[in-house]
């Protein structure tokens, strides 16, 4: 809906891009998930991801509203990010981030080949899509954080029955490994046992240390 809305305008593409991790941590890569192009062609190719750090959209211009008529004086970017986008064809530029709550999850950047200033109306028309973009994507992030606790909760109870059935040590231990590397989907889970207490070591022994 959103690429479709935006192919009605003047523009000539435009970008869906996703900062992950999106549980609000710091942001370490854009994911171009929605790409398109009037000509067939995009700066970024569609399911890309870069790191931040090579990005060659800058977090700071990313988090921000942005109106360029003339990609030559876009803030924040540098002379070789101009020039990138300059051969792929952005010369004009409106960038408006995604937001969910207090955080940013992404941001929508629609482009024209040519220079000048984008009308009212199509600005309040990118406005109103990326808002519904930014509800969209919150929901089905807030769909994965339940999906994501409702298996580890089913993970932990099951661990909690097989460490009750368990009928030696060596069971017990098993039994957590496994049930910890399900629930906390690891690689695997290292258990270390450390030597048994002494006697006189233990609380309430009159025989060992008295510390208070």
């Amino acid at each position: 809906a959103f690429v479709a809305s935006v192919a009605d305008t003047d523009a000539d593409g435009c970008l869906v891009g996703l900062l992950e991790p999106p549980d609000g941590g710091e942001p370490q890569e854009v994911h171009f998930a929605g790409v398109w192009g009037r000509d067939g062609s995009a700066p970024f190719p569609a399911g890309s991801r870069f790191p931040l750090t090579a990005s060659l959209l800058p977090l700071d211009f990313l988090m921000e509203r942005r109106v360029v008529s003339e990609i030559v004086e876009a803030p924040l970017l540098s002379p070789e990010q101009i020039a990138y986008l300059q051969r792929s064809g952005v010369q004009a530029l409106v960038n408006i981030p995604l937001r969910a709550g207090n955080r940013t999850i992404g941001f929508t950047a629609v482009y024209r080949r040519r220079t000048g200033p984008f009308s009212e109306a199509s600005l309040r028309l990118y406005e109103a899509l990326s808002g519904q973009v930014s509800v969209a994507l919150e929901r089905v992030w807030l769909l994965e954080v339940a999906r994501r606790q409702a298996e580890e909760e089913t993970a932990l109870r099951a661990l909690s029955d097989r460490l009750a059935r368990a009928m030696d040590m060596e069971a017990l231990l098993q039994s957590a490994a496994e049930g910890l590397e399900q629930a906390l989907r690891a690689g695997g889970v290292y258990i270390e046992l450390g030597p048994a207490p002494l006697d006189t070591d233990l609380p309430g022994n009159g025989r060992g240390r008295n510390e208070r």
